[in-house]
């Protein structure tokens, strides 16, 4: 799971310490089979940067923020 705090440091630029700490992050979890989930995703940049390095599961500001339940359901489950 990268941290929230890793993605936070992210400043935009893939060529940065943070984004090859989050590849590094990202690349050990993938050898590991473990699922890797993105917390704390609130840019487009940090989301393009993680879906380049095949990270597939994302929550955040971004993304949506936090909702109840029955409206959770409502936009993402369809019930």
């Amino acid at each position: 799971m990268t941290r929230k705090s890793f993605n936070h440091a992210y400043t935009g630029d893939p060529r940065s310490g943070a984004a090859a700490f989050i590849k590094t992050f990202v690349s050990f979890e993938q050898i590991l089979d473990i699922t890797v989930v993105a917390e704390g995703v609130e840019t487009q940049s940090q989301l393009t940067l993680l879906q380049s390095y095949d990270c597939h599961v994302f929550q955040g500001y971004y993304l949506s923020p936090p909702l109840p339940t029955d409206e959770f359901q409502h936009r993402f489950i369809g019930r």
